[in-house]
């Protein structure tokens, strides 16, 4: 029996990523209690100010009371990626409604998996692609999770510094030991005595790993759109192989009286003795259905990645700029700590997390331009010839349109693709040798 016959692909692809933000006070979709989203709506906004504002203006005064280069990169480090989260927050916050639409959007029709329309792969297509989504998203939270224990390690074994206080009350200066925190930042209290040393490490903690996290959920979203965008095209080129075959069911589902067996044998003819003007018309018209429906669903791909690109483009170029100078201080980082120590390690963790982070949206973006292209090839390779000609048109149709790839981009500047992840990387290791230059020239 077909293992896949009457099984049903769970809904709300998203639902895992989506669950990530609300947790950190981004709801996607609407909170339907009226008291609990007045109650959720305090909690975002006491969160978006502590986070989202005050930890990297935190960050960015540490950076301006501090000219140090090496705590000056490492700092930049930190601030540019908070930064970058910010922006993600801001534009999921616009465009929500939108991508609450992309989610409805591919979890209906036609890009349901159907296994009437071709065969058991489109399940395993679309599985693929909420699988590829999810881990995408639980191994950018694993290595988030790695650099803040990492770094509150650091915090806990560093030997700290004595730093010199003026006593007002005795008019003496006192000299207190000064124990080191996860992350740089300036508040409002020195993180010497208790509890504020503890709150400082409690809120550097719990601020770093919110934004990790939102931007790993934000990632896995956007790259989970693309994933089904690859899936919905892997499906096209399946169903290319087996739209008689469709007209067939599609007869069958209209309660046609017809012999399947004399049907059957169009599946697969002799091309040398076939006559399409031989077959019945009533069959030639259920494989006009078929390939229209075939049509629809390739022009209903366009519009998704259409959509995406419309609003994720700007976020890219964005994501591309910050990557280039966060992978280049990142690699200064390294070129100064020692070996072993826990802070080269958690820089490798974080430059490792950065090129992963900007790999993903490169990869994904270079399979869907691969795959939308080799709709040509399905087309070509399908049983056109068994067809008559206003179907053969039709195919026509989808080949010369699919000549033109879909194109995901950064600011309609750069595609996302293998050759922009090098480009990246490359350019990030020029501007790191400039800032080695600079170092060793001041030393």
């Amino acid at each position: 029996m077909n293992t896949y016959l009457f099984k049903e692909i769970n809904k709300d692809y998203f639902n895992i990523h989506f669950f990530v933000l609300k947790l950190f006070g981004i709801s996607i979709k609407p909170v339907e209690n009226s008291i609990t989203g007045i109650m959720y709506k305090i909690y975002s906004v006491i969160l978006f100010v502590l986070c989202f504002i005050g930890y990297p203006t935190s960050l960015f005064f540490f950076l301006y009371l501090n000219a140090d280069l090496e705590n000056a990169t490492l700092v930049l480090c930190f601030l540019l990626t908070y930064i970058l989260g910010t922006f993600k927050l801001i534009i999921i916050l616009i465009f929500k409604r939108k991508i609450t639409t992309f989610s409805t959007y591919i979890e209906n029709e036609p890009f349901l998996p159907d296994n009437n329309r071709s065969n058991d792969k489109e399940f395993i297509y679309v599985e693929d692609a909420i699988r590829t989504c999810n881990n995408q998203g639980y191994i950018f939270h694993f290595l988030v999770v790695l650099i803040v224990v990492q770094r509150l390690y650091y915090a806990a074994n560093d030997a700290g510094y004595d730093k010199q206080f003026w006593d007002f009350s005795t008019n003496t200066t006192l000299v207190k030991h000064v124990k080191s925190t996860p992350f740089y930042t300036v508040l409002p209290f020195e993180p010497i005595d208790f509890p504020y040393y503890e709150i400082t490490v409690m809120y550097q903690t719990y601020c770093s790993a919110t934004y990790g996290f939102v931007i790993g959920a934000t990632d896995a979203i956007i790259c989970g759109i693309m994933c089904h965008i690859k899936a919905q095209l892997l499906i096209l080129k399946n169903c290319l192989k087996t739209y008689i075959q469709r007209g067939i069911y599609l007869m069958k589902e209209d309660k046609i009286d017809i012999n399947i067996r004399e049907f059957e044998k169009y599946q697969e003819p002799k091309v040398d003795t076939f006559n399409v003007h031989k077959v019945p018309l009533v069959f030639q018209k259920y494989v006009e259905i078929s390939i229209t429906q075939l049509m629809r669903h390739h022009q209903k791909i366009l519009e998704l990645a259409e959509g995406a690109e419309d609003t994720f483009s700007f976020l890219m170029l964005i994501q591309f700029l910050f990557s280039l100078a966060l992978i280049c201080f990142q690699l200064f980082q390294l070129s100064i700590y020692t070996l072993p120590s826990v802070k080269f390690f958690s820089m490798l963790s974080y430059l490792l997390l950065m090129l992963y982070q900007i790999f993903v949206y490169c990869y994904h973006g270079n399979e869907v331009m691969l795959y939308s292209l080799s709709v040509i090839d399905a087309v070509f390779e399908s049983n056109w010839v068994m067809v008559n000609i206003k179907c053969q048109k039709s195919l026509l149709l989808l080949m010369l349109r699919a000549s033109r790839p879909i194109k995901m981009t950064a600011g309609k500047f750069v595609y996302l693709s293998l050759e922009s992840f090098m480009s990246i990387v490359r350019g990030s290791g020029s501007y790191f040798m400039v800032l080695t230059n600079m170092n060793a020239r001041k030393q």
